[in-house]
């Protein structure tokens, strides 16, 4: 039985009568496409594909803050933003890969102060991997990866401290870091295939963190990724396999999925799982062409950086490809406790510019634009993004992300959100 006919099953075993059958499920929305079911306490909903939204009703996307220039004043150069953090009175702080420093902009755009240079020592970051996270009292954690240290700088831009943080302890990584206005920090780890590191964990983590970077309770869980797999002596990639990916909430909520499966589970401040979301949308099939044009990609972009042939063929033979494309490429949590999915895009839609950004797991594969689902988990409908904007993160009713012209500039993009209902706010 297809999804589409299980699901227009499970509506009329839900409806009317029904219902005395099926205590489970809960009542119809008569604008919402979808039914919500109970499971020891956990709302699991089922939304079926047409969205809530009409014609008048979407939210809407409007910048009102863009801070860079191709050519200028160097305050306002970008070299890569690796990051983008924000204070509690809106205060912007941007970590720039290429120039190793943070910078600190007025919640109008003007320039205020930078913070670091480049180097190995204190007061110094490495050129590879910033990230931005702000805890309690807007007091900043700086994870440098490059450097394997965490920093600790005071919302002036005074520099505290700053500790060891290796990229991986005893087999396990932090794949990623994230923050709630609350100050609430949490990262998520992952174990890295290969290590020699006991029995592979079949899950990921989402784990408390504090400004000393000491790891706290687990307050949430994902299957793990299997885009990288040990066989032989050597790392295999499958490619579209699916990775975990997670997003802290404002109210501290977490929300987590796998790429491969339309479905995210939110998880209470505690660590309880509250919520079940699910669309019934196909996965697109991955075509021959599209393995092939991939593999071309590849191929051209390893000879061109000057590796040989045949390394670059022996490398290529440990690429495989799964039957589907995922589901979505990354999930946010927004305002109100709402959840915005950004779609994955095939290979064959991807232009002749658009394909040598294409990177496994790289936002260059989203789509450019964002399901939208409410508090309650129903499908509300779709939000365009501007052309070349790639979204960081929420904050209260604004997104704030990069954007890069026709010549690859950067800029800091602020956008903020139309039409929002007041019980959505934060």
């Amino acid at each position: 039985m297809s999804a589409a006919h299980r699901n227009s099953v499970l509506s009329v075993m839900c409806g009317g009568i029904g219902l005395l059958i099926f205590p489970g499920c809960q009542g119809a929305d008569p604008e919402w496409n979808g039914l919500v079911q109970d499971s020891a306490g956990i709302d699991i909903v089922l939304n079926q594909g047409r969205p809530v939204w009409g014609e008048e009703d979407p939210w809407v996307l409007s910048e009102v803050l863009s801070i860079g220039v191709a050519d200028g004043e160097p305050e306002y150069m970008f070299g890569r933003i690796d990051d983008i953090g924000v204070l509690s009175d809106g205060t912007i702080v941007v970590a720039d890969g290429i120039a190793q420093h943070l910078r600190f902009f007025h919640p109008d755009g003007r320039w205020q102060r930078t913070v670091g240079q480049p180097g190995e020592g204190p007061g110094e970051f490495g050129w590879r991997g910033l990230a931005v996270v702000v805890g309690p009292g807007d007091t900043l954690l700086v994870v440098d990866q490059h450097n394997q240290r965490g920093n600790r700088i005071d919302a002036d831009g005074t520099w505290l401290d700053s500790w060891p943080v290796p990229n991986v302890e005893n087999g396990w990584l932090d794949k990623a870091w994230d923050y709630s206005p609350t100050g609430r920090m949490v990262s998520h780890r992952g174990q890295l295939p290969g290590m020699d590191s006991g029995e592979p964990s079949t899950h990921d983590f989402i784990v408390i963190r504090d400004l000393a970077g000491s790891v706290g309770d687990t307050v949430g869980w994902m299957p793990a990724g299997e885009s990288a797999r040990a066989s032989g002596g050597r790392l295999e990639t499958l490619l579209y396999a699916g990775e975990p990916t997670a997003s802290l909430c404002p109210d501290n909520s977490l929300i987590t999925g796998r790429q491969s499966r339309y479905e995210i589970k939110r998880y209470g401040p505690t660590g309880t799982l509250e919520q079940v979301v699910r669309l019934d949308r196909d996965n697109s099939a991955i075509t021959e062409s599209d393995q092939a044009r991939l593999l071309h990609r590849f191929r051209e972009g390893y000879m061109q950086t000057g590796f040989g042939a045949s390394w670059v063929e022996d490398l290529l033979s440990t690429v495989h490809f799964t039957e589907f494309y995922p589901a979505f490429a990354r999930l946010k949590c927004g305002p109100g406790g709402s959840i915005f999915v950004r779609p994955w895009r095939p290979v064959s839609s991807l232009t002749d510019d658009e394909l040598p950004d294409v990177m496994l797991g790289s936002e260059s594969e989203a789509s450019a634009e964002f399901d939208v689902f409410d508090r309650k988990g129903r499908y509300l409908g779709v939000i365009p993004l501007p052309s070349g904007f790639q979204p960081f993160r929420f904050h209260g009713e604004y997104l704030y992300g990069l954007w890069r012209d026709a010549l690859d500039v950067e800029y800091v993009k602020v956008m903020k959100i139309g039409g929002i209902p007041p019980e959505a706010g934060d």
